[in-house]
C-alpha cells in the first residue's frame, strides 16, 4: 500500500477518532512522498516515510499516538526503505531495504520505543530484508540478494540460521516479500 503523507496520516487520525471523523486535523511528515509500513506498537502507530522503489538511501520513522496527536519523528534509517515491521517479544523490529551498512548481510533495527540496537542477519547474501514475522517464539526473516530466503532467530535476533533460499537459476532474481503466518 502506497498513500501520501498526508493521506496517510488523516486516514490515521479518523482511525483515531471515529466519533469526530467530521472534524479533520491534517499533519505533514518528512520530506519524502510516501508513507507505509504501519504497525501499531505501544500506545503508538508507527510508519515509514521514504520513497519507494528508488536508491536513495534515506527513509524516516515516526510514530503518532492512537489517541490522537501530532506525529513523532523517532528515526532516521541510511537506507532505501523499510520491510514488513514486526513487534516480538515486546520489541518492534524493523527490517532494512537495501541496507547501506555492510554490504551482502541483512540488517535490522529494534526498539523498544526509546532505546536502539542495531542487528544483523548474516545467512545467505542478502541487500534487502522485505519482511520480518513472528511464530511460535521465534523471529523469522526475508533477506533477499540475487536468491530469496528465509531465516529464523529463536534468540530475538541475536543469532539466525538459514531455512530456506530458494532455487533460482543462473542469471535471475528471485524475492520473498512477504511472510505469512498460519495457524491451526
Amino acid at each position: 500500500m502506497i498513500l501520501r503523507p498526508s493521506a496517510a496520516l488523516l486516514i490515521l487520525w479518523a482511525f483515531a477518532h471515529t466519533a469526530s471523523a467530521a472534524t479533520v486535523t491534517r499533519y505533514e511528515v518528512g520530506p519524502w512522498p510516501v508513507v507505509s509500513q504501519l504497525i501499531s506498537y505501544g500506545d503508538r502507530l508507527w510508519f515509514v516515510n521514504s520513497v519507494k522503489g528508488v536508491n536513495h538511501n534515506s527513509a524516516d520513522l515516526y510514530s503518532v499516538p492512537h489517541a490522537g496527536g501530532a506525529p513523532r519523528y523517532e528515526r532516521h534509517l541510511f537506507r532505501q526503505d523499510a520491510g514488513d515491521p514486526v513487534v516480538h517479544r515486546g520489541l518492534l523490529y524493523w527490517p532494512h531495504e537495501d541496507g547501506r551498512t555492510e554490504p551482502g548481510i541483512g540488517v535490522f533495527e529494534v526498539t523498544d520505543g526509546t532505546r536502539w540496537e542495531f542487528g544483523e542477519i548474516p545467512t545467505e547474501r542478502a541487500f534487502h530484508v522485505h519482511a520480518m514475522a513472528e511464530a511460535d517464539g521465534a523471529l523469522y526473516a526475508a533477506p533477499s540478494a540475487w536468491k530469496g530466503s528465509v531465516a529464523r532467530s529463536r534468540d530475538g535476533g541475536a543469532s539466525w540460521d538459514g531455512i530456506y533460499l530458494h532455487p533460482t537459476p543462473e542469471r535471475k532474481v528471485s524475492r520473498i516479500t512477504t511472510l505469512a503466518i498460519l495457524v491451526d
